[in-house]
């Protein structure tokens, strides 16, 4: 089962597999296989095979439980083992605290949670280039991808509500039968 976010029409597709549960004397050897992609009317990008450890995904569910759950009091970063992906995560923020505002319209105070996925790109020779896409995410689809990774950690199944509500949305996407 893969995950469909759309950030402003660039699409990225991701499938997380063979996530395992890791200890401290194996976690540096517990690799996710990924498949992925980004697309839009001006690129298709695919992702790497390993770029994911199954520690990074309890560290990325840790991590937006607590932003979903209020309990992030300020911006925190979380880079993967493998520099291809970045979550960058924003808790609730009351703008009249900003000084890039000089006037915030009654009732408009508070922007809401969201994160910003950074996508490292490798060229052709396989090296990695200091070329990024940066992807914004809100709320929903923070808890779009917390429930996905619930779902590759085994903590949902495939008939759970949340699950069958997510691929009736098209967010989730079943595996296609070959």
């Amino acid at each position: 089962m893969r995950i469909k976010l759309n950030a402003s029409g660039i699409i990225l597709y991701f499938d997380v597999s063979y996530y395992s549960k890791t200890t401290k004397d194996t976690w540096d050897e517990e690799w996710c296989r990924t498949d992925g992609a980004i697309v839009s009317r001006f690129m298709n990008y695919r992702l790497g095979n390993k770029i994911l450890m199954s520690q990074e995904v309890d560290a990325l569910v840790d991590l937006f439980t607590r932003q979903v759950n209020g309990e992030m009091q300020q911006k925190e970063k979380f880079s993967c083992v493998e520099p291809d992906l970045t979550f960058i995560c924003y808790p609730v923020t009351d703008l009249r605290n900003d000084p890039k505002y000089a006037y915030v319209r009654p009732g408009w105070e508070l922007q809401d949670i969201k994160f910003e996925l950074v996508v490292g790109f490798w060229d052709s020779n396989r090296a990695f280039t200091d070329n990024a896409i940066h992807l914004m995410y809100n709320r929903e689809d923070i808890e779009c991808l917390l429930c996905y990774l619930r779902y590759v950690r085994k903590e949902l199944k495939e008939d759970d509500p949340q699950v069958i509500a997510l691929i009736a949305k098209g967010v989730f996407e079943p595996e296609r039968e070959k």
